[in-house]
């Protein structure tokens, strides 16, 4: 029986290895995939999204976030209501306010 559990253990041994170079292959494929395609994109100017608009979706802008008075509000570019009521309560005029001032002023 130990002979059989040897050969086993052998046999199990040799799997583990064979399963870690297939996951290094596919790793060092898939970096040499991505700087060609890479390459391709910044010698075009055009971006995967512009090239497969169905299949690559734009990735959305982050959002910005801001505290006043010590309450934390999180936009994109528009400024909300609930934000230009913050800064009417502060005595400011919510007109003269757009996302990248906020940010300067109240980025988070």
């Amino acid at each position: 029986m130990s002979k059989i559990n040897t050969e086993i253990e052998t046999i199990q041994s040799q799997i583990d290895g064979l399963i870690k170079k297939q996951g290094d292959i596919f790793a060092k494929a898939k970096s040499d995939t991505e700087k060609k395609i890479n390459d391709i994109l910044n010698s075009s100017g055009f971006s995967l999204s512009e090239i497969f608009p169905n299949q690559v979706k734009k990735q959305a802008e982050p959002d910005n976030k801001i505290v006043i008075n010590k309450i934390e509000y999180i936009f994109k570019k528009r400024v909300s209501k609930e934000i230009k009521q913050a800064l009417l309560n502060l005595n400011l005029n919510p007109d003269e306010y757009n996302a990248e001032k906020l940010i300067t002023e109240f980025g988070a």
